[in-house]
């Protein structure tokens, strides 16, 4: 399933992970997102992050702390995760009657588990750019009509900060999504060795 294309054969080209990740939504018959889909994993983390950062606004030293830990210890948690999924697909399958669909379903998950890893390497980026302050402070932008000043770090820092809130929503979603995936996985995995 190689593709000769020079950006597929980067060490760090990511895209058809999130490619895989979008079709695991899409309905088989109709290849189509469905409402609840496009609900719970566009608008709800858009509207959430809209919310959050209207009530907390940026990010406090402790919260960035809290989120640099917990980011971490996630991904690091996903890719023991990413190992745990390989094994269930290395067991033997003899009493499975639906082989095709468990096979289908542990690729899905792996594929969901892997974009989870992305989105928090990617929130972690965005933890790190909530400290960063690019504009010297005197920098301001005066509307004199409107009688209005806007610093160009605050609109920044709110930028930086609902993205980060959009990330983190989405990254709760896609492990709620991924749990579900796994305790069906065992469930089988139990019902079948009973």
């Amino acid at each position: 399933m190689r593709n000769n294309n020079s950006k597929d054969n980067s060490k760090i080209y990511v895209t058809h992970i999130i490619k895989e990740h979008i079709k695991t939504f899409r309905h088989p018959k109709t290849n189509s997102l469905t409402r609840r889909d496009k609900f719970t994993f566009i608008w709800a983390p858009i509207l959430f992050s809209f919310i959050l950062s209207l009530t907390l606004g940026k990010p406090s030293d402790k919260m960035i702390d809290v989120l640099n830990v917990s980011l971490s210890v996630f991904v690091g948690l996903f890719l023991n995760l990413l190992v745990l999924i390989l094994s269930i697909l290395n067991k033997d399958t003899e009493k499975t009657t639906d082989k095709k669909g468990r096979k289908n379903l542990i690729k899905e998950t792996f594929t969901n588990i892997s974009f989870t890893i992305i989105l928090g390497l990617i929130a972690l980026g965005f933890v790190l750019l909530s400290t960063w302050r690019p504009f010297s402070e005197n920098l301001t932008l005066d509307i004199i009509k409107l009688n209005l000043k806007l610093d160009y770090n605050c609109i920044y820092g709110n930028t930086i900060s609902f993205i980060l809130y959009s990330f983190i929503v989405e990254l709760i979603l896609t492990l709620l999504m991924v749990i579900k995936r796994i305790y069906s996985l065992f469930k089988v995995e139990i019902e079948e060795s009973e």
